[in-house]
């Protein structure tokens, strides 16, 4: 019961800090990704995986042209840019799998979905 008690109290403490520096984050790694040709905002895996930050409204035609089918969004509400509505509208299938960043994992049933 303590342990679930502090479980739930750095949760929430982890929860304001995220939000605090969100947009902050963001607009480094932005500037960050204009400035050093080496920082990609995504990268390719392998021939059917692209893995990377969030991306923007602006990212999704160009999602569709690389043959992306499927977007996975592991984010927390407050950072996901890119609605469903506009990925579907492009042709892609999105999935939602709301995580919260720093010192949390997705569930194992979240990965599950995933995969």
């Amino acid at each position: 019961l303590i342990e679930a008690a502090g479980d739930t109290k750095r949760r929430a403490v982890v929860g304001v800090g995220a939000r605090v520096l969100f947009y902050p984050t963001l607009l480094y790694n932005v500037l960050r990704s204009k400035i050093q040709p080496e920082f990609h905002w995504w990268d390719q895996v392998d021939e059917f995986l692209l893995l990377g930050a969030v991306p923007f409204p602006n990212d999704v035609p160009r999602l569709k042209q690389l043959g992306v089918c499927g977007v996975i969004t592991m984010n927390e509400p407050y950072e996901t840019l890119v609605t469903t509505s506009l990925y579907l509208a492009h042709g892609i299938e999105n999935l939602v799998l709301p995580t919260r960043d720093y010192l949390f994992a997705p569930s194992f049933g979240d990965i599950c979905k995933a995969v």
